[in-house]
């Protein structure tokens, strides 16, 4: 499985970084929770202050397009981000334990 970095946008006034990522080659459908530790490996980011926007398997391939924000402080992501957004990330980590 590959990881590549489609795009990646600094965005300063919230205090996170934005980017879109493609998982190439998946050999099964992945979960939230597994894409998220995926990420956190290859990026290199502590759990807390990654979160999974949208994630969106492209028909015809084995390939995942994934949006995920990564905050420079967890407090800064529970401040910004939607409820839901976060209920989701917290929810996949909890059923990944």
């Amino acid at each position: 499985m590959d990881l590549e970095i489609i795009n990646r946008e600094r965005q300063e006034l919230l205090h996170r970084t934005q980017y879109i990522l493609l998982l190439k080659n998946i050999k099964a459908p992945l979960k939230r929770v597994e894409v998220k530790k995926i990420v956190e490996e290859h990026l290199k980011t502590d759990p807390g202050r990654t979160l999974i926007v949208k994630m969106r398997y492209i028909p015809g391939t084995r390939n995942i397009e994934v949006k995920t924000r990564i905050y420079d402080k967890a407090e800064y992501a529970k401040r910004i981000e939607p409820k839901h957004i976060i209920k989701r990330n917290l929810l996949a980590e909890t059923k990944g334990e």
